[in-house]
């Protein structure tokens, strides 16, 4: 990530915390952590970058320290994900009723999605948890 000068240091530190979400650097998440200037507003845009590229260690971290279910964490319950994404989600609060608005499986529930899921291992911790909280939507 090159120096951008234009930009405060507030900023740019912001900036610099979402890349290494982005791009999936656990140990430079930490310390940016660590340092105690991540905003709540930086929490929520990290926790969306590192939800797109499924990066399930840090959104993990993310939840831990505060971020809120976003969007993204919604999209990630239907089929984006290629780790256990999908059952950190719904550990941390995302809703498990809320239907997809991707095109893939538009209008579907996690329930139906999860069938869909390729993973046999996170197939079956998703369906579990589903069906143990009851909200499976059939």
């Amino acid at each position: 990530m090159g120096v951008d000068h234009s930009l405060s240091p507030e900023a740019y530190f912001s900036k610099a915390f979402v890349h290494a979400c982005h791009t999936g650097e656990p140990s430079r998440v930490q310390e940016f952590l660590a340092s105690g200037r991540v905003t709540a507003e930086d929490l929520d845009q990290g926790h969306g970058a590192a939800t797109r590229q499924a990066h399930a260690e840090i959104v993990a971290t993310l939840f831990d320290t505060g971020a809120s279910v976003s969007d993204w964490a919604i999209s990630a319950l239907h089929g984006r994900s290629k780790q256990d994404l999908p059952v950190i989600l719904l550990d941390a609060g995302a809703d498990p009723t809320a239907r997809s608005a991707g095109k893939r499986y538009y209008g579907e529930p996690p329930s139906a999605v999860a069938k869909h899921q390729q993973n046999p291992e996170i197939k079956e911790k998703l369906l579990y948890l589903l069906r143990s909280e009851k909200l499976q939507d059939e």
